[in-house]
């Protein structure tokens, strides 16, 4: 060693091992922290909102009727693969023959079904159009004319006071 390294460590004393923390430098890395944490936050609440916006904007993107159609299914509690057969059903039918279409009329369902069983599929696609139509409308042998039948128009009130006519007034 040379004699200036000796003085030094004269005047110095002896290295100390463990050093107490200072104060300051504490507490610069405590609101560092805090700093990042936050920004942290930010990032994955941008992202979040991001992800809200895009999928809202996808929803809206889509085809109305098959927003629709994906609606109707899901309140009549179809499953993927029903929903993929009422598809092909619609395609039976012709271009223009929409999915929706099937789910709200039931003539239309009869029709697409006789036109898919007029194709002599296998067993089991006569199993999924049975548990599909089951589905939707319960008995399909029932007669097109049994899906409403015509009420019968409200009586006429006659009112003795008007001389005998209703009392609607006509």
């Amino acid at each position: 060693m040379n004699p200036t390294s000796i003085a030094i460590l004269l005047v110095a004393g002896p290295p100390r091992l463990v050093m107490e923390p200072d104060a300051q430098a504490s507490q610069a890395w405590t609101i560092a922290a805090a700093l990042l944490g936050a920004a942290a936050v930010f990032v994955l609440l941008m992202a979040a909102a991001f992800a809200w916006v895009w999928s809202i904007d996808r929803r809206r993107s889509t085809d109305p009727t098959e927003r629709g159609f994906i609606a109707l299914s899901r309140a009549a509690g179809l499953s993927a693969s029903q929903r993929s057969l009422v598809r092909r059903l619609a395609a039976n039918l012709g271009p223009h023959a929409a999915p929706a279409g099937l789910l709200l009329s039931k003539a239309a369902l009869r029709r697409a079904v006789a036109a898919e069983l007029e194709r002599k599929p296998e067993p089991a696609s006569v199993r999924q159009l049975q548990k599909l139509v089951e589905a939707l409308v319960g008995d399909i042998a029932s007669p097109p004319q049994a899906d409403r039948e015509p009420k019968p128009p409200p009586a006429a009130r006659v009112d003795p006071r008007n001389g005998g006519r209703s009392a609607s007034g006509g």
